[in-house]
């Protein structure tokens, strides 16, 4: 037999983790892990030596 969730209950459930995301603090794009490397063009100046691959 399916459960039936109440709209208010879901949207009570949808604040919650709101609060709970936003309690994590300051995330910006590559904070978690920095990327680098090579894109997959040869001729780009990120394949010629001595050159360092750009971070993305």
């Amino acid at each position: 037999m399916p459960t039936t969730t109440s709209f208010d209950s879901l949207q009570q459930r949808r604040a919650q983790i709101a609060d709970q995301i936003a309690a994590l603090g300051d995330l910006r794009s590559g904070s978690i892990t920095p990327t680098s490397g090579r894109c997959g063009k040869p001729t780009c100046h990120c394949h010629r030596p001595k050159d360092p691959a750009q971070p993305r």
